[in-house]
């Protein structure tokens, strides 16, 4: 009679914290995300230990039954001293978290209206550059190859070295899905190197000439402009 009353009460709690993290995960996350306090706290609180403005337009977190997340923000604006280090606008995003207990991520969709960025100051704020090799092996994994990819416009700047920067526009990426046989891959890419007052242009167009097929990329003839003034 006792081992079964305990029999009972074990398989109530793992029911209850099942139920308790369905309600959190299916209900109350999404509402947390929306919420304008929750918001307002995110922003004070990069304010306070991270010394940067945070605003964030409209995020919108949708979750089901099942592996996959959706996840929407109209604009998500980061600057300091005045000065804007990155700007994402109109992300669309879904991703699968089934292999999560392999430190593996499947990016179902990335859709991006416009990204700026400057990477030096990101780096900066967040200490992304790695000590060592360990903790390079202890990042989740990000798994794009089947997804839907798409970016309208994107500015970003890095300084290579003092004095030696890079300046990246691609534009009008995404992946084709319509072919049977393999996926195009578009885009259009503008880069700038400048060093001591010279500057050296390149500038990449896929002209349906890139397709993606058995995870490899394939090129055909596509042309690659330099200018040097």
């Amino acid at each position: 009679m006792k081992k079964n009353k305990i029999i009972i009460g074990i398989f109530s709690f793992v029911l209850i914290a099942f139920l308790s993290f369905f309600i959190f995960y299916i209900k109350i996350l999404p509402i947390c995300v929306s919420n304008v306090k929750v918001i307002d706290c995110v922003e004070n609180l990069a304010k306070k230990y991270l010394k940067c403005e945070i605003e964030i337009e409209k995020p919108k977190l949708k979750t089901e039954f099942s592996s996959k997340i959706d996840f929407q923000v109209d604009s998500f604006f980061i600057s300091k001293d005045n000065k804007n280090i990155l700007s994402l606008e109109n992300l669309n995003t879904e991703f699968s978290i089934k292999e999560i207990l392999k430190k593996k991520i499947i990016v179902n969709r990335f859709e991006l209206d416009y990204i700026y960025a400057d990477i030096n100051k990101v780096q900066e704020l967040f200490s992304l550059k790695e000590k060592d090799e360990k903790k390079e092996q202890q990042q989740i994994e990000f798994d794009f190859y089947d997804s839907i990819l798409s970016l309208k416009k994107s500015l970003i700047l890095y300084e290579i070295e003092t004095g030696y920067n890079l300046t990246l526009k691609v534009n009008d990426f995404f992946v084709d899905n319509t072919l049977k046989n393999g996926r195009n891959l578009h885009f259009d890419v503008n880069t700038l190197l400048s060093k001591n007052g010279k500057n050296v242009y390149f500038g990449i167009n896929d002209e349906n000439k890139v397709v993606l097929k058995n995870k490899h990329i394939y090129v055909n003839d596509c042309v690659l402009n330099i200018k040097i003034k």
